[in-house]
């Protein structure tokens, strides 16, 4: 695979820290997305939980390239705009099967 600005890619992809950061940030904005899409009963309320999911995207998008940035970004969008509908677990799907395809590539574990 060439290294093209359409692909997926953590910068600093050869520094091996880098990619376990990426990682563990990636992980995170999945969490954090999770709980906005399904939130516990009473433990934080939607505010909370989508700040949470921000914050988290904010870390992510120190690791992402221009691709992968898209990519996290439209899933953030997704699941913000879909946590009012009650059918926002069918509409985020192919969202964060986006993301984290992009992320399995830009980690190299695809």
């Amino acid at each position: 695979m060439t290294n093209t600005a359409s692909e997926p890619r953590v910068f600093g992809y050869a520094e091996p820290r880098y990619i376990e950061l990426a990682k563990i940030a990636f992980l995170d904005v999945l969490r954090a997305a999770r709980k906005v899409e399904a939130p516990d009963s009473g433990a934080y309320g939607p505010t909370e939980l989508a700040e949470n999911l921000e914050r988290a995207v904010k870390v992510a998008e120190e690791y992402c390239n221009t691709e992968l940035k898209r990519r996290l970004l439209a899933y953030q969008d997704a699941v913000i705009e879909n946590s009012m509908r009650a059918d926002h677990r069918t509409s985020t799907t192919a969202a964060r099967d986006h993301f984290a395809l992009g992320c399995r590539i830009a980690l190299g574990t695809n």
